[in-house]
């Protein structure tokens, strides 16, 4: 038996097939969910997203990692569930912030599934090589400027 908490949880994948599978296992357990991916209309996107922060049971949603788009509010989630790895960090770090804006009065906890000696691996050591050259084109990205490189 799964336990469902009070907290809305999100789950990214960037694999739609993926989410398929997810949502087979969550309507198999009797647990509502709402969805968002590229297929889905503007329409039925707000639908989806009314019935997640409403009082409701749905207290799930399943989103495409990219679909969404930026500019979107999930502040009434406080769980992210990142099912596989991008290659480019800052899609992942862009999901998470969809939870964590203004307006986000509790923790956001994020859980990552990595699975060893696969290629989740080498997706996450190309991410943290990503992070680190962006950390430093930000610390001399001003000096760039000064000499207008």
């Amino acid at each position: 038996m799964i336990e469902v908490p009070e907290a809305r949880c999100v789950i990214y994948s960037q694999w739609t097939q993926f989410l398929d599978l997810i949502g087979i296992v969550l309507v198999h357990k009797g647990l509502s969910f709402s969805r968002i991916d590229g297929k889905t209309s503007s329409k039925k996107q707000q639908k989806a997203l009314s019935q997640f922060s409403s009082k409701s049971d749905f207290k799930i949603l399943l989103e495409s990692l990219i679909a969404a788009g930026t500019g979107l509010n999930i502040t009434w989630a406080q769980i992210v569930f990142i099912m596989d790895p991008h290659w480019n960090p800052s899609q992942e770090s862009q999901a998470i912030d969809r939870l964590h804006r203004i307006g986000q009065s509790s923790i956001v906890k994020v859980f990552r599934f990595i699975s060893q000696d696969t290629i989740e691996i080498n997706i996450q050591r190309v991410q943290e090589y990503k992070k680190k050259l962006m950390r430093q084109l930000l610390i001399f990205s001003p000096l760039l400027f000064l000499l207008n490189i």
